[in-house]
């Protein structure tokens, strides 16, 4: 178990979900609430968040994904996405589908943004996604990544960690598309 007094979390990387929209979007802000309503279809007509008169159209990543596992935890809080979403298989026909539609909506995990199509990334709250907001936590769709170690703290376990914390396994982390924290 996690909470057990004999595992232990050590900290390697930060990543976050981004929520992108159409490069000339007019959107450039959104709360929590709306984005989930946004995604969910309570809110079906862009004009309702400051937007133009149009349907709100939804990409999602298709189910099993990771990150559209963490889209429904964390960002959906348990609702699921609106039926009609368009769902697809990876981040770059999600982004080139997003870029393709002036009204579309989706999300993509900052660790699989490299090569995906212009869109245009959407602050939340007020905070855009940074290495400072995201390391702070004060972008809300961020995540870490931990290695759990249960039982002793020794040997090639050790080992292990220690060298996925120092600056040569935070250049993999770097390389991966996550944020480094050590």
């Amino acid at each position: 178990e996690e909470d057990d007094e004999n595992t232990h979390d050590f900290l390697i990387a930060r990543g976050n979900i981004a929520i992108i929209v159409h490069k000339n979007s007019t959107t450039k802000s959104l709360t929590q609430v709306q984005i989930r309503g946004l995604l969910t279809g309570e809110i079906n007509n862009w004009k309702l968040v400051g937007g133009a008169d149009a349907p709100v159209n939804v990409v999602s990543r298709m189910q099993g994904s990771t990150t559209r596992q963490f889209v429904e935890e964390a960002v959906l809080e348990g609702s699921d996405f609106v039926s009609n979403a368009k769902e697809v298989e990876t981040t770059k026909l999600l982004s080139e589908s997003v870029a393709a539609d002036p009204y579309a909506i989706g999300y993509i995990a900052s660790k699989d943004s490299n090569g995906t199509a212009d869109v245009a990334y959407i602050a939340v709250d007020g905070v855009m996604a940074s290495r400072d907001t995201v390391l702070s936590g004060r972008y809300p769709f961020t995540h870490s990544f931990s290695l759990l170690l249960y039982g002793e703290q020794q040997g090639t376990r050790l080992n292990f960690i220690n060298f996925a914390r120092s600056p040569a396994g935070q250049k993999i982390v770097a390389q991966q598309g996550l944020i480094p924290v050590c």
